[in-house]
C-alpha cells in the first residue's frame, strides 16, 4: 500500500516538473522565436509585442530615389527614432518589403537576411542588437511602373520578453518608375501633339488675318487713286 502511495506521489511530482519545464520552454521560445528576424509583418505589424502601432516610433529609409533607374542598385539605410530605452538584450528588428525589384544582402554583412520569394528583408540574430541596418535594392526593369516600399521596425526594451513595453512603427513610400509608365508617356505625347496643333492653328489664323487685312488695305488704296 505504501509502495503504491509513494509511486503515485512520485508520478504526480514528475508530472508537475514536466509541466513546469514545458511552460518554461514555451515562454523562452515565445521570447526568442523571432530573434533571427521575421517577414510577413508589414501589413499586420509586430502584434506579438504590442497590439497597436506606436506613434512615437518612426521608421526611416534613406537612399530611395524619387524615381528609380531600371536595373540600378541602391543602398538603403534603415533606422528609426523613438521607442523604449535600450536594455541589456536585443535592441530592435525590422521587416522591409518592396513591391518589385530584388533585395540583396551587402557583401560581408551578417546583420540582415533576405527572403527572395516574399521580396522582403529582415534582421539576423546578430542584427537584432543594432539600431541601424543596410540593404541593397536592385530596381526592376524598364516598364515595371511604380514600386511601393514598406518598412516596419520593432523597438524593444531588451528584457527578452515580447510585451506592451516594446513599441513598433510603420512607414511606406512609393518610388516612381523611371520616365513613368507607358500610359503616362503616351499621355504626355498626346498633350504635346495637341499643343502643337493649337499653336499651328493660331499661327495659321493670324497669317490669314494679316493677308486679308493687307488685301483690304491694297483695295482701299486703289480706290482712292481712281478717285
Amino acid at each position: 500500500m505504501r509502495l503504491k502511495r509513494s509511486f503515485s506521489i512520485a508520478l504526480i511530482a514528475s508530472s508537475v516538473a514536466l509541466v513546469g519545464l514545458l511552460a518554461l520552454s514555451l515562454s523562452t521560445m515565445d521570447a526568442d522565436s523571432y530573434s533571427a528576424g521575421i517577414t510577413g509583418r508589414t501589413g499586420t505589424g509586430c502584434t506579438c509585442h504590442s497590439s497597436s502601432i506606436a506613434q512615437n516610433v518612426q521608421p526611416l529609409v534613406e537612399g530611395l530615389p524619387s524615381s528609380y533607374e531600371p536595373g540600378r542598385v541602391y543602398r538603403l539605410n534603415l533606422s528609426f527614432t523613438g521607442g523604449p530605452a535600450a536594455g541589456t538584450g536585443p535592441r530592435a528588428g525590422f521587416d522591409l518589403k518592396v513591391g518589385d525589384g530584388t533585395l540583396l544582402v551587402p557583401q560581408g554583412s551578417g546583420l540582415v537576411r533576405v527572403d527572395p520569394a516574399e521580396h522582403e528583408a529582415t534582421h539576423t540574430s546578430s542584427g537584432n542588437k543594432e539600431d541601424r541596418w543596410s540593404i541593397l535594392w536592385r530596381a526592376p526593369q524598364e516598364g515595371s511602373g511604380d514600386v511601393e516600399v514598406v518598412l516596419v521596425v520593432n523597438v524593444v526594451n531588451g528584457d527578452g520578453m515580447p510585451n506592451s513595453n516594446d513599441r513598433w512603427g510603420r512607414t511606406s513610400t512609393t518610388v516612381e518608375g523611371s520616365g513613368g509608365s507607358f500610359a503616362t508617356s503616351l499621355l504626355y505625347g498626346v498633350l504635346i501633339l495637341i499643343a502643337i496643333l493649337v499653336i499651328w492653328m493660331v499661327v495659321g489664323r493670324s497669317r490669314s488675318s494679316s493677308k486679308t487685312a493687307a488685301k483690304r488695305s491694297t483695295r482701299k488704296r486703289g480706290k482712292r487713286r481712281r478717285r
